[in-house]
């Protein structure tokens, strides 16, 4: 099973899929890094369109290690959204999209490889603390192809500042997931992705996750901002046939859609794919790919 798994999609895979979209699409496509991992891993941002457009949209995807599925359906979506703007140049002229495919590369290596997917040896050292913390001394096969956090143990979508203060802890120190880190913002990863979002002031963002099958969209906002949140999610649910999920207060905030919609306000959607547990199977694919492949298409003119 954990074999199966892991031969999926991984960082290398993405960094050659970027290199030969970028070859294929020269002068359509930007790619550069954000910046770099704890782990001394690229964090790259793709751009297609103009990239001086005052209308923009950001995906983000494998901000959790384990849901590193969401980086590849970001990467096929980016290329079928260039294939049909070659076939149509308007498309491009006055909008911009934005796409960091895999926030968390290094929650990614742990989740394929275990601790041999890290490269720093103070890091590995760490990681197997926090296991050791976790575990004890029991095996568990399962336990990193599960990991959701960083290298550092912080849960990324948990490190926002919105309502960060106010998240009752799962885990108090460093852990596979569900730890907020000593501060909001005070991973590399999150910092980056919230430094752009502050910088370029997206029109919407959808943050694509696994799994559920579910669109989130409320956070509490009010007047114009929730009225447009919903419109934003429902086209996205009228596309993929995912459900959207009303009402935040069960569930756990200081995500970067809970940021972007609380401190930016920005229209933002959290997209769960897939219905099994995560990391999800490759067979999955084909039936995500189907309900995913057009929403690029379908929410561009939002913008």
């Amino acid at each position: 099973m954990y074999n199966d798994r892991i031969l999926q999609y991984n960082y290398e895979t993405m960094e050659t899929e970027l290199k030969n979209i970028g070859d294929q699409y020269k002068g359509k496509i930007w790619i550069d890094s954000l910046g770099k991992s704890f782990d001394n891993r690229e964090i790259y941002r793709i751009i297609v369109g103009n990239r001086k457009a005052e209308n923009k949209i950001l995906f983000t995807g494998a901000i959790h290690g384990r849901e590193y599925m969401t980086a590849k359906l970001l990467i096929k979506q980016t290329e079928k959204f260039l294939c049909n703007s070659c076939e149509n140049k308007a498309v491009c002229s006055n909008r911009a999209v934005y796409v960091i495919p895999m926030v968390n590369p290094d929650g990614v290596a742990l989740s394929h490889r275990g601790v041999d997917g890290i490269r720093s040896l103070r890091l590995r050292k760490r990681i197997l603390e926090i296991r050791e913390k976790e575990m004890g001394k029991t095996e568990e096969k399962e336990y990193f192809m599960k990991w959701k956090a960083n290298a550092r143990g912080v849960d990324l979508n948990r490190n926002f500042d919105a309502f960060w203060e106010k998240y009752q802890l799962e885990k108090r120190e460093p852990a596979s997931e569900k730890y907020k880190g000593e501060y909001p913002e005070s991973e590399l990863e999150t910092r980056i992705l919230a430094e752009l979002t502050r910088k370029e002031r997206f029109c919407a963002t959808v943050s694509y996750h696994s799994s559920g099958e579910v669109v989130y969209w409320d956070f509490g906002q009010k007047g114009k901002l929730r009225k447009e949140t919903k419109m934003f999610a429902e086209r996205i649910g009228n596309v993929t046939g995912y459900e959207l999920v009303e009402g935040w207060d069960k569930t756990d905030p200081a995500g970067y859609k809970d940021w972007a919609l609380l401190k930016m306000h920005i229209p933002s959607v959290t997209v769960e794919i897939g219905k099994g547990k995560s990391p999800l199977y490759a067979s999955e694919f084909p039936e995500i790919w189907e309900k995913n492949k057009n929403v690029w298409e379908n929410i561009y003119d939002v913008m």
